[in-house]
C-alpha cells in the first residue's frame, strides 16, 4: 500500500463521522476509504476516550448512542494502539516543544514513529506542528 494511504487520524476527524459539521464529507470518505481497504489507519486508544465524551455533551445523544458510536470504532478496521513507554516519552517532548496538550501530542508522537502521517480537523494544533512535516489538514 501507498505511503499516503497510511494515517493516523485524530478525534477531530472521528468526530465528523458522527456529527454534521464542516468538512464532514472529507472526513466520511476517510472512513469509506478504510472500509474499502483504500486506507489503512490507527488512532492511540485515546480517541474512543475523547470521542466518548464530545458525544457525551452533544444533543441526542444519550449512553447508548455513545456506547454505539464507540462499538462503530471498535468494529472498524482500524487499529487502536495501546501507548508503549517510548511513545509516551515522545508525547512529553513533542507536547512541551511545540506548546500543545498531551492528548494532542500522543498523535504527533504516533505519526512519527509509524511513518504515517497525521490528519486532523483541527487548524490550531496543525498551525503549531505544521514544520514537523508530519501532519496535514483535513
Amino acid at each position: 500500500m501507498a505511503r499516503e494511504s497510511l494515517k493516523v487520524l485524530d478525534a477531530s476527524i472521528v468526530l465528523k463521522w458522527f456529527l454534521k459539521e464542516q468538512d464532514s464529507n472529507k472526513a466520511i470518505k476517510l472512513k469509506s476509504d478504510i472500509i474499502n481497504g483504500e486506507l489503512i489507519a490507527i488512532a492511540p486508544d485515546l480517541i474512543l476516550y475523547e470521542l466518548a465524551n464530545a458525544l457525551r455533551y452533544k444533543k441526542g445523544y444519550d449512553p447508548e448512542s455513545v456506547s454505539e458510536a464507540i462499538n462503530a470504532i471498535i468494529d472498524l478496521d482500524m487499529e487502536i494502539i495501546v501507548p508503549t513507554e517510548n511513545l509516551l516519552k515522545e508525547s512529553a517532548v513533542i507536547s512541551f516543544k511545540k506548546d500543545i496538550s498531551m492528548y494532542d501530542a500522543i498523535y504527533v508522537a504516533l505519526a512519527k514513529e509509524t511513518g504515517y502521517k497525521f490528519i486532523t480537523a483541527d487548524q490550531k494544533l496543525y498551525q503549531n506542528i505544521k514544520k514537523l512535516n508530519l501532519a496535514e489538514l483535513l
